[in-house]
């Protein structure tokens, strides 16, 4: 409940007063209706970004390992191709 008043005046003097009381319970229902709804948002949103995390988080792994794959396998090939030519080198 919210009360508000105020005084009349008449001439300079009070003469009486005026009130209004208001039943805030609609309010009140409202307001924590907002409220729960901006937490579970936020609480999706959070668990959105979790999501889009570990997918990154996956898909890099995934670019990574391949990196490492490729740099170990054209390791593999220089060595091969040193050893190719030094065979050729004797040779000539």
């Amino acid at each position: 409940m919210e009360v508000s008043s105020r005084l009349i005046y008449e001439n300079g003097k009070p003469v009486g007063v005026q009130g209004v009381a208001r039943d805030m319970t609609e309010r009140n229902r409202a307001q924590e209706a907002l409220r729960t709804y901006s937490q579970r948002l936020i609480e999706a949103q959070e668990a959105e970004r979790q999501v889009i995390a570990r997918e990154l988080h996956d898909e890099v792994g995934q670019v990574l390992t391949a990196v490492a794959a490729s740099t170990c396998n054209l390791s593999s090939i220089q060595r091969r191709a040193v050893r190719s030519h030094r065979l050729l080198m004797t040779v000539w």
